[in-house]
Order: structure tokens, then C-alpha cells, then sequence
């Protein structure tokens, strides 16, 4: 295929600002690498609301603020229809890097469209949505779609996922892996002790403890995590602290879910919330773990996962959806809608240390093929690609 020159992309930035979301690191990642490592290869303009984009990344690229209608109810709907009519700039791509299209965003003078969808709804896994996100599946699904060139998702299970919820064709389907949120490694052992003490004194940890890093929504599964543990607490008597750290979501209805779980534990006082943990401490937190457990019922992708493998601790995870594409053989696979079956997962990697070993090791060797220069130079990959058609 030949090679195109410099490609112009206009990348919709508007959600960027998200306070620990996905979707905003996934933004945020990408301009990095495409202004620094790929600014040979890509013209990058950034489209947002004026007042968003505040992230430093942001300052990397020229920005498009669109002016805002001053409306109590859909004046980001509004301005961006404006937008798409008024916008007389041509660009080789539109990305939107999040599915939430505003009718009317194929009269923008784009070449092609490209859409991160992430994921879809996987059947048998409840999800948090708002109305909103079901009008825009129902506006893609019905008419967006036939006007999308690339849909993205976040590696091969969730890009079959997506083009069967949304009826997309195999053409349009495209699977990227993102990479972790932190630049972690394995502590040195004379870093083990002063991280301990740390994590002790500034927010209360004690040890051991097993981790799960997710927001407390329906298909993160934190409450058969939560009754997996006390299935641990019952049979093993173990020492451990769980230590959930990831904050509640906008699912009040199951924050009570998980919050009666804990309450049913022998011991409930083992199982902490964490508080917001600063970025600089987050390496302890990993490595400090004696397990990190992530058995979510469905999902797209998980950073914290490969943030997990590049610390190098011992990983059980779901055995459906994404997760066993992320940890390949270095993680121990459980059915996430079993309780016991995650007790069983965990107690074998407690209880074995060879076992703990061989995936800590392999685990390390599969962090190898997460990068976001990777992420970024595999979208470059499907910009080419629908370019050329």
C-alpha cells in the first residue's frame, strides 16, 4: 500500500477532561504520541466546546474551540450540529474517540470517519448506562453507522463484539490494544520497605492485601469479589485486606449491592475502600499487592490489568469478555459469575508460590506487547487503510 504523507486529522477532544476514565487517558495518550514520536505523520488538530481541553496534553497541538449555546439542557448537541454545518477547514479524518455522535457529523469536510467505540454491551452482563447512552447506540445503530469508514475497539474480542451489537461490517472493524495508565516496573527490594511504611502512614493500608482496581459499576463484579473474599475468610482464615480502589460511579443502586456484600463479611473491617491514591504512590500500591484481581463480567479493555503485569504481581481474572486476550497464560482464569470459582482462583495463587512465580514471570514478558506507541501507530495503521479505499 502506498504511503500517504502527512495526514490531517481533526480529533474530537471534547470528554478529555474526564477525571480517571479510560476513554480520557485513551485521549490523552494519543496526543502525546502523535505530536511527538508520529508529528512527522500526523497534522493534528484537536475539536472541542470552548472551555474543555484543559489537560496539558491539549497544548500539544492546535485547538479548535467551538463557541457554545448557552442552553440548560443539550448545548453540546447543539453547538456541534453547528459546528458540523459551519466548519469550512477539510481534513483527511475526523476521529471521534468515543461513540457519542451528534447527528449530522458526516457534513464535516472530512475524507473518511473514524469512531473509538472501545466496546459494546456484551450479552449476559449488566452495564450502568444513561438514556443518553442508549440514544446514541440507537442513532448509530439506525443511521450513524452508515457513515462511519473505521470503527475502533480495544483488541480483537471487543472489535467482533462491537460490529455484531451494532451490525457494522468486517471492513469497518478494527481491534487496538491500548497500554497501561502508569510507567511501572518491579520495585528494587531496598524499595519494598520505605513503600510499605508509605502507604501505611499517608492512607492506612495493612498487610498483606489483595488488589482490584475498578469503578464500583455492574460489570466491574466488585460485589462477587467482595463474597469471593469472605468465601476466604470463612474457609482459609486468611490475613489478607481486600483493598478496592477506583471510587463509585453514577450506579447508586449498586453501590448498595457491593455495600451489603461487605457487610455480610466475617470480617468486614478487611475490606477497604481506598481514598484517592496520588499518581506517585501508585507504584506501591501494585507492587505492594500479594494479588491483583480483576474479574469483571464484560468489558472493553483494563488498564489497571496491564499496569498489574508491567509491576509484576500475580493476576486473576475473568476467564470471558476481553480478559483472557489481555493476560494470555499469565493470569489464573475464573468464572467471574462464581464466587467460589474466584475464591478457587485466589486460593491457588495464595497458596502456591511456584505457581505465583511462573505468572509474576510471565506476566512481565506479556506487559512487553502493550505500548501506546504501539496504540498510536496501529491507528495511524487505519487511517491509511481507509484512505486508501
Amino acid at each position: 500500500m502506498e504511503k500517504i504523507s502527512k495526514i490531517k486529522v481533526g480529533f474530537i477532544t471534547d470528554d478529555i477532561d474526564r477525571k480517571a476514565m479510560g476513554t480520557a487517558l485513551y485521549m490523552q495518550r494519543l496526543i502525546e504520541e502523535f505530536s511527538t514520536k508520529f508529528k512527522d505523520d500526523i497534522e493534528l488538530v484537536l475539536i472541542h466546546r470552548e472551555g474543555k481541553c484543559i489537560v496539558p496534553a491539549c497544548g500539544m497541538a492546535r485547538n479548535i474551540a467551538i463557541p457554545t449555546f448557552k442552553l440548560p439542557k443539550f448545548s453540546g448537541v447543539f453547538s456541534f450540529m453547528r459546528f458540523f454545518f459551519a466548519c469550512k477547514e477539510e481534513f483527511d479524518i475526523i476521529h471521534f474517540p468515543r461513540p457519542k455522535l451528534f447527528p449530522f457529523f458526516w457534513k464535516l469536510k472530512a475524507k473518511k470517519i473514524v469512531v473509538t467505540f472501545h466496546d459494546a454491551p456484551e450479552k449476559g452482563s449488566p452495564r450502568f448506562r444513561t438514556p443518553a447512552n442508549f440514544i446514541f447506540e440507537w442513532f448509530i445503530m439506525f443511521w450513524g453507522k452508515y457513515h462511519i469508514d473505521a470503527a475502533i475497539a480495544d483488541g480483537a474480542f471487543p472489535a467482533e463484539n462491537m460490529r455484531r451489537y451494532y451490525g457494522l461490517k468486517e471492513t469497518q472493524s478494527f481491534g487496538i490494544h491500548l497500554a497501561g495508565a502508569l510507567d511501572l516496573r518491579p520495585l528494587d527490594a531496598h524499595e519494598v520497605e520505605p513503600a510499605k511504611k508509605r502507604l501505611q502512614e499517608k492512607y492506612g493500608f495493612r498487610f498483606p492485601y489483595i488488589l482490584q482496581i475498578a469503578r464500583i459499576v455492574p460489570h466491574k463484579n466488585v460485589h462477587r469479589v467482595v463474597e469471593a473474599f469472605g468465601i476466604l475468610q470463612k474457609r482459609k482464615n486468611i490475613p489478607h485486606m481486600l483493598v478496592i480502589l477506583g471510587g463509585k460511579s453514577h450506579a447508586p443502586v449498586y453501590d448498595a449491592v457491593v455495600e451489603e456484600a461487605i457487610q455480610r463479611l466475617p470480617k468486614k473491617e478487611a475490606c477497604y475502600i481506598a481514598p484517592y491514591i496520588e499518581t506517585e504512590d501508585m507504584s506501591a500500591v501494585y507492587n505492594l499487592a500479594e494479588i491483583f484481581v480483576q474479574a469483571g463480567t464484560s468489558d472493553g479493555f483494563s488498564i489497571p490489568i496491564i499496569d498489574a503485569l508491567n509491576a509484576g504481581v500475580a493476576i486473576v481474572t475473568s476467564n470471558r469478555s476481553v480478559f483472557p486476550e489481555l493476560v494470555g497464560s499469565a493470569g489464573m482464569l475464573v468464572d467471574p459469575f462464581s464466587p467460589e470459582d474466584i475464591a478457587r482462583g485466589v486460593a491457588s495463587v495464595l497458596e502456591d508460590a511456584n505457581l505465583r512465580r511462573s505468572l509474576i514471570q510471565k506476566g512481565l514478558v506479556k506487559a512487553g506487547e502493550y505500548s501506546w506507541q504501539k496504540a498510536a501507530r496501529d491507528t495511524i495503521g487505519v487511517y491509511e487503510t481507509v484512505l486508501s479505499r
